[in-house]
């Protein structure tokens, strides 16, 4: 195989695997050249998906695909410039972007600006926290951790929600008596399945949430089942520090931070090979008798400390003899005669030794053909699109289009400046420029010149006339209390005033009635009902030594009820049932350290933490219907290792599949790349499921 599959499968570097396949005196991996010929089937298949994926569907190489694409003039795979057929166009609106873009294989980002160029209304999504009828009706019938158990929220949430509407407990029908709100207590038998599987397994066993089962594995102290999380061997530990941590982390299946942290707790001095003495073994018995890279490999030292040491004692180098092969008369007749490359894979040398040897003999190179990529059927599809669509075709770069398109003195296909018509004439101000760019197909500033042009005046709605009543109420008090009255807005009442060249309405001085309003109401209530500005009112009020109103009616103290009631619920539910800030809640909570318990309804679920570095993060944000930034946030806030890379482990699970399901299953299963999928199969030996 290639040296760079083997340094994929062994986990080293090209440079290395090249350097030791050169010290064994092995050729390097060629692949023999297919030689069959494309069928109709595999050639209606280039350029409908990327060529790597459809080399390793059709078991040919990344080179021939991209040749025999060449050759047919098939236009390079690029999801991004794929055309809407009529099938997806119908689907918009009728679900989210999201998952619109997931059916028809395209990002969230293209669904959504097709959707607004059509006018198309996306469809709301479901609030999962809105009540229905039917979960009202459930509401006292049944205990409320019951309640809460059918319909997926917190014990807390039903009883809040059954005090909201008036009803009353679930009452014992043999005893009367109503059943406690407190959450029903933890069995020896529950307790201990604690710690032997994952938290949702240990729910569903019991019949509770994961979020109580994780909470009470928290507090007793019980590591979570994490294999990344397993105990150290006396095995393990003997090895920290006879290695680097990325190496020893690689060898034991680990993260750097963790056998990091596991050296520093041990006490153990990281291992550092330029820092490693040398043994007086390694000076007297290896020293100049192999060669530096043979040595360096030997005792997993750098190449150059070797060199630097050998010359610090002395001792000279020990140079393989190097094998020189005569050139033949052969040989020498076919310099020139073909490109140094091909005869240098003819007569299997180097093409520097065939370029050194035809320059020392004074041969000329041969000239190298060069095909013309301008044939007659290329240059008729100059000036029917634009030149980057016709690049994108040919394979070819922008510049080599337009430079030979204007070499032949075509004029440039744009349908931008394309010739405006009567009935695009006609549209023009029935519609903001915007609407009527995207309409017709033309960018906005296109319409608008042509507009300008026309002296068309530019689409505006009716404005509202100002009536008799309304101007002579102007004046007569503030402007911001005209606001509500004439529903319009602060600025339009004040030009019109001004426009009318009426004074605006100065407050008056404070009256006794005035001043016994201050610290009743919040300040920004007085302001707008005695129409005063908010500075002159807390100005007044602590003039007079009033204190001021504690925000929206709550005491300004907080009570012993209310302080036993945090941590009982979530954080938004008290600030709604005390009727306080969520800040203000959050805050008293952590002064007093009492704990969350609940988590945050906008965060992430503990199936969906349980998914974190299991995939890409952009994968699983696509998933999740959430940002990159979010999922990564949480990952890096959660400590968790990013477990999707490319160098991440094959399982037993996903090598008994290969071979047995299809490739492209396989990786969708399993958030690898079908390369990757192929790849492996290969190494394997294993052959493609059909």
């Amino acid at each position: 195989m290639t040296d760079r599959d083997v340094a994929q499968r062994l986990r080293r570097t090209i440079g290395q695997v090249s350097h030791r396949r050169a010290l064994l005196k092995i050729p390097a991996f060629k692949p023999h050249l297919s030689s069959r010929r494309w069928s109709p089937r595999e050639v209606s298949l280039l350029g409908t998906r990327p060529d790597e994926e459809l080399a390793a569907f059709l078991k040919r190489s990344v080179t021939a695909v991209r040749v025999a694409r060449t050759i047919y003039h098939i236009a390079k795979y690029d999801s991004k410039h794929r055309l809407w057929a009529e099938a997806e166009q119908a689907l918009l609106g009728t679900a989210p972007d999201a998952e619109i873009a997931k059916r028809i294989n395209r990002t969230a980002a293209a669904v959504k600006l097709r959707r607004l160029e059509l006018a198309i209304r996306s469809k709301p999504l479901p609030r999962p926290d809105a009540w229905r009828s039917d979960d009202d009706r459930l509401l006292g019938t049944l205990p409320d951790e019951e309640v809460a158990r059918r319909l997926g929220r917190t014990a807390i949430a039903v009883t809040s929600r059954r005090h909201l509407f008036g009803i009353r407990a679930f009452r014992d029908p043999s005893s009367g008596r109503a059943f406690p709100s407190c959450t029903r207590r933890w069995t020896e038998s529950e307790l201990r399945l604690l710690g032997t599987t994952t938290d949702r397994e240990v729910a569903r066993l019991t019949g509770r949430s994961p979020v109580a089962v994780a909470s009470k594995r928290s507090q007793l102290g019980i590591q979570h089942p994490n294999p990344q999380a397993r105990p150290y061997t006396a095995e393990e530990d003997s090895l920290m520090g006879t290695v680097s941590d990325e190496k020893l982390a690689r060898m034991l299946g680990r993260t750097f931070k963790a056998v990091q942290a596991r050296r520093i707790k041990l006490g153990i001095r990281p291992m550092d090979p330029k820092k490693r003495p040398w043994t007086p073994e390694e000076e007297a018995q290896l020293l100049g008798r192999q060669t530096d890279a043979e040595l360096a490999a030997r005792l997993g030292r750098d190449r150059e400390l070797v060199r630097r040491h050998r010359r610090k004692l002395g001792v000279p180098a020990q140079n393989p003899p190097h094998e020189t092969r005569r050139w033949t008369d052969q040989e020498v007749r076919l310099l020139g005669t073909m490109p140094d490359e091909d005869v240098a894979n003819l007569i299997n040398r180097s093409p520097a030794a065939i370029r050194t040897r035809r320059c020392e003999s004074g041969i000329p190179a041969a000239p190298r053909p060069r095909p013309d990529p301008w044939t007659g059927k290329r240059q008729r599809l100059l000036g029917t699109a634009p030149d980057d669509e016709i690049a994108r075709q040919l394979g070819l770069s922008v510049h080599t289009v337009s430079r030979h398109r204007v070499a032949l003195r075509i004029p440039k296909a744009n349908p931008v400046l394309r010739p405006w018509t009567q009935e695009e004439d006609r549209l023009l101000g029935t519609q903001t420029d915007r609407k009527v760019a995207a309409r017709l197909g033309r960018p906005p500033s296109g319409v608008v010149v042509r507009r300008r042009r026309l002296k068309i005046a530019p689409f505006s709605r009716p404005s509202r006339q100002w009536t008799r009543e309304e101007d002579t109420l102007l004046g007569t008090v503030p402007d911001k209390q005209l606001v509500r009255r004439f529903r319009r807005t602060y600025e339009a009442i004040a030009a019109r005033r001004h426009k009318l060249g009426i004074p605006p309405a100065r407050p008056q001085d404070w009256r006794p009635e005035d001043d016994r309003l201050l610290g009743q109401r919040p300040d920004e209530h007085i302001a707008l009902l005695l129409g005063r500005t908010k500075a002159a009112v807390i100005g007044r009020r602590q003039k007079l030594g009033i204190p001021n109103w504690a925000g929206d009616g709550r005491p300004p103290h907080w009570t012993e009820a209310e302080i036993a009631m945090l941590g009982t619920g979530p954080d938004e539910e008290l600030a709604s049932r005390l009727g306080r800030s969520l800040n203000a809640i959050r805050l008293k909570r952590r002064r007093l350290h009492i704990p969350d318990r609940f988590p945050d309804p906008n965060g992430l679920k503990p199936e969906e933490i349980e998914m974190l570095g299991t995939v890409p993060d952009a994968e699983l944000a696509a998933q999740l219907g959430r940002t990159e930034n979010c999922i990564q946030s949480w990952r890096i806030k959660l400590k968790k290792p990013y477990l999707a890379s490319k160098c991440r482990p094959w399982t037993e699970a996903e090598l008994r599949l290969l071979g047995r399901r299809p490739d492209a299953a396989i990786a969708e299963n399993y958030s690898r790349t079908i390369h990757a999928v192929a790849c492996k199969r290969r190494d394997l030996g294993l052959p493609a499921s059909r």
